[in-house]
């Protein structure tokens, strides 16, 4: 099946729930046909091939014509909305899933659709603002607040000798653990979850980060604080509240009829409507 869809051109996205040696054999065996495969996303590949766990750990920074799932037991019904939190586009793709697991997710989306039945919630954010002033004077809606504080911290010289085009893993780990020093010194603030972009992320991961909606939608992007470094070397730091700043699933029935306010890691300032 694969190799007719390598045969028509099409790009292909495969995710399974096994072990780092058994992708590996799988990988040969395309290779050994002559297929291009690999783990890291290129454009040039026919396929690309991970762990779940790394998938659902990751943006995915291209897209594909097909995408080939063996995922594990989502014990939580939201654990569904993780696995497609890249493919929900209106372009035409095509999802395979292996079927010893068609039972669950069968369940999961019943689950979610009966929820979707009563709750009906519509999340939306607003657009950016230059000063709360400004943000204030755009709604009526009383404001709870979803960010507690926001810094922007200048870089050492560790950092600033950094290619922000060109950023490692190495390179990423030493910006965050930068600023999780910084708060907890300067301010006292303990982080043990931080989620970064730079100017090399993939285009949206920005946008994605600083997007309560997207919190509310997807757990993969809770984080107690949030940070940006900047072409210029600064670093925006938001840090959120307890409510979504962890994985734990949110009751959207509770968060209905409420407008959260929180800054950005820019210093402007959003809301997202729930309602």
């Amino acid at each position: 099946m694969v190799e007719n869809f390598v045969n028509d051109k099409k790009k292909i996205y495969i995710s399974m729930d096994l072990s780092t040696n058994r992708l590996l054999e799988i990988e040969k065996l395309f290779k050994d046909k002559g297929i291009k495969i690999g783990r890291c996303e290129n454009m040039d590949l026919q396929i690309v091939i991970n762990s779940y766990k790394s998938f659902s750990k990751n943006i995915l920074q291209n897209n594909y014509e097909i995408y080939i799932f063996v995922p594990p037991v989502f014990e939580e019904s939201i654990q569904l909305v993780s696995m497609c939190k890249d493919i929900f586009t209106n372009r035409n793709v095509e999802i395979f899933v292996d079927s010893g697991t068609n039972k669950n997710i069968q369940k999961c989306l019943k689950d979610i659709s009966d929820q979707l039945e009563h709750i009906k919630v519509v999340i939306k954010d607003s657009c950016d603002f230059d000063t709360y002033s400004d943000l204030i004077k755009s709604t009526k809606e009383n404001l709870v607040s979803a960010s507690e504080k926001y810094y922007l911290f200048q870089s050492p010289e560790s950092i600033l000798k950094m290619d922000l085009g060109g950023l490692t893993k190495k390179n990423y780990d030493t910006i965050r653990n930068f600023v999780k020093t910084r708060l907890n010194v300067k301010y006292d603030i303990e982080v043990k979850t931080c989620q970064l972009s730079s100017p090399c992320s993939p285009r949206d991961r920005s946008r994605k980060l600083n997007s309560l909606s997207n919190k509310i939608s997807s757990f993969n992007y809770r984080c107690e604080c949030t940070c940006e470094i900047f072409k210029d070397y600064s670093i925006g730091v938001i840090l959120w509240t307890e409510l979504f700043s962890n994985g734990s699933p949110l009751n959207l029935s509770l968060l209905k009829n409420n407008t959260y306010v929180y800054q950005t890691t820019t210093g402007k300032w959003k809301y997202t409507n729930v309602y």
